[in-house]
């Protein structure tokens, strides 16, 4: 989790950072 908010923080590019949670989501459903 923490590696994703940095690399948001680092990316000013909404959109990659959520393809990201897009990504996480597909390998964590477990999270929702």
């Amino acid at each position: 989790r923490y590696i994703i908010f940095k690399l948001c923080s680092s990316c000013p590019y909404k959109r990659e950072y959520y393809e990201t949670l897009s990504n996480i989501r597909r390998l964590q459903p477990q999270l929702e």
